[in-house]
């Protein structure tokens, strides 16, 4: 198993040795780099992480190169310490667009919107264009519920490049927040139109149209959406909860199990409400004491247990179980 598919699976260290080994023999290869980072960020490792990162210029890997350089300068630091690591790295690197828009997308997500405004509006004052700073910029814009100067924004992308999905994305979210199911829906089919590609249109779409009391499109598109997906984990968990709110709960099953087996263990909660919803409640119940001898402290899966134990009037066992997550710090 290589080490990228080790890392899904949950097996960091083993992940890490492959990692190490193969870059090694690839120095230059950035998206090995960049697995070997995440791979050092799960084991706690941030100092390693930043030293496999360094050696990236500007452009290699693109956008996620910058958001692992800032989700490596943040772990293990509170909120204002991280802030203050990130805006001496803006002054040691202010041409590298890559990390300034992802710096700017922290201060905006962390209660910091003017610094992160400021650092969107440098980079748009030398390139006019840049899209990943106009649509922060709307983001931002949307938090304070100024819709015209979003939607602006917004636009102004669209016509710049047709296919760029987020622009599509944030209009149809626009809509959405306005009240405009049908608006909604147009941006999302236009999205879909413009990249016939596009997965997280379709699957904002059959989420729009389950709103709109309209399963059988839903599932057409929620199909649409996983003959293009390319076996992504949490691309597979959000189909399967598609499949599971039209009341398909064996196709749903089957899509969290997809989801679990490529290494995203939240889709086995999920894959327990299938089953339950299944009638198949034992094998639920094992589902879920599989997800809590993983992690002890995994709220969800403790929360279901201790339901069904109340129902059964297992109370002592319920509350053995709260004990137990309590001491696993959750």
């Amino acid at each position: 198993m290589s080490g990228t598919l080790l890392l899904q699976s949950g097996k960091t260290d083993a992940a890490i040795g492959q990692l190490e080994q193969a870059l090694q023999q690839q120095s230059g290869n950035a998206e090995l780099r960049m697995d070997l980072a995440r791979a050092y960020l799960r084991a706690g490792r941030r100092e390693d992480a930043l030293a496999v990162l360094r050696p990236l210029k500007p452009g290699q890997g693109g956008a996620a190169r910058g958001q692992l350089l800032v989700l490596a300068m943040t772990s293990g630091r509170n909120v204002e310490a991280a802030r203050q690591v990130l805006r001496q790295a803006v002054k040691a690197g202010n041409d590298d667009l890559d990390l300034l828009t992802s710096v700017a997308s922290y201060f905006a997500t962390t209660g910091a919107a003017t610094e992160a405004a400021d650092i969107y509006s440098g980079i748009l004052a030398g390139r006019p264009d840049q899209a990943d700073a106009q649509l922060g910029m709307a983001a931002l814009a949307l938090q304070r519920s100024d819709f015209s100067a979003a939607q602006a924004l917004l636009q102004k992308v669209n016509e710049h490049d047709a296919r760029d999905e987020r622009a599509y994305l944030g209009l149809a979210t626009l809509a959405r927040i306005k009240g405009d199911l049908t608006a909604e829906v147009r941006w999302l089919e236009a999205a879909i139109q413009a990249d016939p590609a596009a997965v997280e249109a379709r699957l904002r779409l059959t989420e729009s149209l389950l709103d709109q009391k309209d399963p059988v499109r839903a599932r057409a598109v929620a199909e649409q959406a996983l003959a293009v997906t390319q076996a992504r984990p949490i691309t597979l968990n959000r189909i399967g909860l598609t499949y599971f709110r039209i009341g398909q709960f064996d196709e749903a099953l089957r899509r969290f199990n997809e989801s679990v087996g490529l290494g995203f263990d939240d889709a086995s909660v999920n894959a327990a409400t299938a089953l339950g919803a299944l009638g198949r409640l034992d094998e639920a119940r094992s589902q879920l004491e599989k997800a809590v001898a993983r992690r002890p402290d995994w709220a969800m899966p403790v929360t279901m247990l201790v339901g069904m134990d109340a129902n059964q009037k297992q109370f002592d066992r319920a509350m053995a179980r709260i004990a137990v997550f309590e001491k696993a710090g959750g």
